[in-house]
């Protein structure tokens, strides 16, 4: 993970990576890429349950079980980051 990625991805989603640490999640690593429409991901990890975030093409996106991110609603991509991130709060407050 490098320090340029890190800023990036925090002036992006800084407060939400606050309350995922909240729920105990620790950034493993992050990459951002300006030359591909600004994309980057981000691996959270909690015990032994790893989180991928990614914004492909400002939409977003987060990587995990399948049949739980149906549950959530969190199977497709979100154009809109408030969206994506309230459901993906509701789907790790609904498991805790």
């Amino acid at each position: 993970m490098d320090d340029d990625s890190l800023r990036v991805v925090e002036a992006e989603i800084g407060p939400e990576l606050k309350r995922l640490a909240a729920h105990g999640f620790a950034i493993e690593d992050c990459r951002y890429d300006e030359r591909c429409f600004g994309d980057f991901y981000v691996d959270l990890c909690r015990g032994d349950r790893l989180l991928r975030i990614i914004r492909d093409r400002s939409q977003y996106i987060v990587e995990g079980d399948r049949e739980s991110k149906e549950k959530a609603g969190l199977w497709r991509a979100f154009d809109s980051k408030h969206e994506f991130f309230a459901a993906l709060f509701a789907w790790i407050e609904g498991e805790s």
